[in-house]
This record gives C-alpha cells, structure tokens and sequence, in this order.
C-alpha cells in the first residue's frame, strides 16, 4: 500500500494497482482523525471518511472565524492597566 499526494487530494493504492480516492483533509487536522479517515477509505466507507473530514475542517474554521471576530472586539475595546485606568 502506498500514498500517492497530488495537490490537496490523497489516494491510497491498493496491493493491485486499485485507487481508493480519499477526501479532501483540511491541512491542520489532528494526526489522530486524519488516521480514522484513512482507516474508513480502506474499509469501503467513504461516506463515513467523507463527513468526518468536513466535520474536521468546519471545527477549524469555526475556531479561526471566532478568533478572528474576538480579535477584531479587542482591538476595538480600550485596554486598561493594573489600576482599571484606561491606557492612552
């Protein structure tokens, strides 16, 4: 068995020369999902592999999208020192 990388798609080759396609894995998803992925392509259950990658991918971008909206809140909020006294 073999990886073949081409792009942002992943196949998996099989003994005889079968291609498995795999789907598409967001690039910061934990080590451990990306290996339940990889392990329901292999068992035939694509559709499994499928919603546990887009899954995974949504909690990323759900966590980034509400880093960046808090950011935006702070830089927008006054900061205050020690004292409760608003920073000039």
């Amino acid at each position: 068995m073999r990886h073949i990388t081409t792009a942002p798609r992943l196949a998996i080759r099989l003994d005889d020369d079968t291609l498995l396609a795999v789907p598409p894995i967001h690039p910061h998803t934990p080590r451990h999902t990306r290996v339940r992925i990889l392990e329901y392509v292999l068992r035939r259950q694509v559709g499994l592999a499928q919603m546990l990658a887009e899954e995974a991918a949504d909690d990323i971008e759900g966590v980034s999208r509400e880093h960046d909206r808090l950011s935006a809140v702070l830089r927008q909020t006054p900061h205050r020192n020690a004292r409760g006294a608003v920073a000039a």
